[in-house]
């Protein structure tokens, strides 16, 4: 084999391998302060909403307002209350009507679902997660 055809070759593997392992990765990660290398946070020129970009080994992940928005609330919610153990927020779409001027069309919301069946969910989610170095 010539040289062109052994980089083609071992490029070829590398693909191979990369989505090999892509597909055999948990499908739930953790990530913890050591595994995120910077979090910008900012309103970019020309638009109206923060934006919060956290970038990993793993990849990049940007998050829009009301995302971030929801995450608070939900940290909050939990952190603060004297007995709350969990909550959990779903995606709901809200008509016009249904929303306050300026809030997005979909809204991560709480559930009515009981406080211990989101335990078991959280629990059972994090039984599964691993750490991206893991």
């Amino acid at each position: 084999m010539t040289g062109t055809t052994n980089l083609i070759v071992l490029f070829s593997l590398l693909c191979f391998y990369s989505v090999l392992k892509m597909c055999s990765r948990d499908p739930v990660l953790i990530f913890r302060n050591r595994d995120v290398r910077r979090v910008i946070a900012g309103i970019p020129r020309g638009h109206a909403h923060l934006r919060v970009v956290i970038e990993t080994e793993q990849g990049t992940f940007v998050f829009q307002e009301a995302t971030v928005a929801a995450l608070v609330r939900a940290y909050v919610s939990v952190k603060t209350h004297p007995s709350r153990r969990a909550i959990e927020l779903r995606r709901v779409f809200l008509e016009d009507e249904r929303r306050k001027r300026g809030y997005a069309e979909f809204q991560l919301l709480e559930s009515d679902k009981p406080e211990n069946k989101v335990l078991e969910d959280l629990e059972r989610i994090l039984e599964s997660a691993s750490a991206p170095d893991a």
